[in-house]
Parts: structure tokens; C-alpha cells; sequence
């Protein structure tokens, strides 16, 4: 989606994928991807992913995060995780998280080698994850 749209309500399930686009400007009063739902970042505007709130990856759900980003806080209880590359890096999971990190023991899974900042006093769950964890 690299155009602008504007919705009431948005509902991704069932494997449903919903890929911004680097001119992406979605705009929705309710969204709703914790039934199996898919959300592909490539950048753009789509608030939950856009950075500087607070981000909750549902159970059963899955965020392909291409772009670096900055969040209040991040839960992950579902898979996080970002594109294949294939001969150059194009693709990669950098994400800085300027509270709380919480990644739910129960998650399906969680990209590893990802870089993931969190202030040394926020940490909370790390598992099976690399996680920088920044001082101060």
C-alpha cells in the first residue's frame, strides 16, 4: 500500500498481511491483528508500527519490521522478526525501546541476531533473544 487510505476499522486475521510502503500514510480509529494477523513495515506511516509509542505484538501474530525504529515500550508475545535478504543487507531488525521490553516466555518466536536497545534499568523478559542493552 504505497498511496493514502483512511478506515474505520482495519481487522487482519487468518495469515492476512498488511505491507506498508515507503509513501504508506494509513489512517484507522481500530485495529485489530491478534488472530493470526501479518504486518509488514517498509515504512510510512501506520501508527502502531510508526515508533515513539508503545507497541504489543499479539500471541498468535507476526511483525516484519524492515525500518529502524524507536518505541516507549515493546511487548512481544507473538514473532518478530524482519525480511530475508539475500546478497546484501537490505533488510534489518533495529529497534530501540526507550522503557519497558518484554518479550513473553510463551512466543512463537523472535528473530535472532537482532539488535534490540533497552535502558539497563527497564530490562524485563529477555528469551532466546539478543538484546543490547544500553547503560544508563
Amino acid at each position: 500500500m504505497n498511496a493514502a487510505y483512511t478506515f474505520d476499522t482495519i481487522t487482519i486475521q487468518n495469515y492476512g498481511n498488511l505491507a506498508t510502503g515507503s509513501s504508506s500514510n494509513i489512517v484507522y480509529t481500530t485495529l485489530d491483528w491478534s488472530n493470526k494477523g501479518i504486518i509488514t513495515d517498509n515504512g510510512g506511516t501506520l501508527a502502531v508500527v510508526s515508533g515513539g509509542s508503545d507497541l504489543t505484538v499479539p500471541a498468535t501474530s507476526k511483525l516484519v519490521e524492515n525500518m529502524s525504529k524507536t518505541f516507549n515500550s515493546l511487548i512481544v508475545s507473538g514473532t518478530l522478526t524482519n525480511t530475508s535478504n539475500s546478497t546484501a543487507e537490505t533488510y534489518i531488525l533495529n529497534i530501540t525501546v526507550t522503557n519497558n521490553f518484554t518479550l513473553i516466555p510463551a512466543a512463537p518466536s523472535i528473530s535472532m541476531g537482532m539488535a534490540i536497545s533497552v535502558p539497563k534499568d527497564r530490562e524485563q523478559v529477555l528469551h532466546k533473544a539478543v538484546v543490547q542493552v544500553m547503560e544508563g
